[in-house]
């Protein structure tokens, strides 16, 4: 009995964490999109920021059960967009 529970804990973790990454990833590429179609600089920045914080934890951890190249590549395009856009916006920013 005990192993069925434990089984069932296992998978429950991994059934929440699945629809909680993606629907970060849309969060902060629909805020990006908000922000760029607007340009409004406060909300690119911290959608920049956050996609910065979410490409390490996909770089890292992968995304669900998933973490091979694929997903690497993922992360790591989510690090470099963001850094572009962090830097790009900020320079707007001063600029005026």
């Amino acid at each position: 009995m005990e192993r069925l529970e434990e089984c069932q804990e296992e998978e429950g973790d991994k059934i929440m964490a699945m629809p909680v990454m993606y629907l970060m990833i849309v969060i902060v590429w629909a805020a990006l999109f908000i922000g760029l179609i607007f340009k409004e600089y406060a909300i690119l920045m911290l959608s920049a920021m956050s996609m910065l914080v979410l490409g390490i934890m996909v770089v890292i951890n992968g995304i669900h059960t998933t973490n091979d190249l694929t997903t690497m590549a993922f992360g790591f395009f989510m690090l470099g967009t963001s850094f572009y856009i962090l830097v790009r916006s900020s320079m707007e920013e001063m600029k005026g």
